[in-house]
């Protein structure tokens, strides 16, 4: 599956654990902040490398609500 397929799927119809790492990537970077907070929650479920570079990425572009800086900065500091 990749991001394209997922354009119409709400958040409960996508299941995160399929996606690989540049999908989960993608959607965290994206403009639904839904879909964007659980993607980078996925992330750091799995311990990936890439989740604390995604979150440093929303952190210092100002990306996202509240809800997916305050996710980015749990990522970064190991909550």
């Amino acid at each position: 599956m990749n991001s394209e397929n997922i354009d119409f799927m709400t958040d409960d119809d996508i299941d995160y654990g399929s996606l690989s790492e540049d999908v989960l990537k993608q959607l965290a970077l994206g403009d639904e902040l839904f879909i964007a907070t659980s993607a980078l929650v996925e992330l750091r479920l799995r311990k990936s490398d890439m989740a604390a570079m995604v979150a440093w990425e929303i952190l210092s572009n100002s990306l996202g609500d509240k809800y997916l800086q305050a996710t980015a900065l749990s990522v970064l500091f190991k909550e």
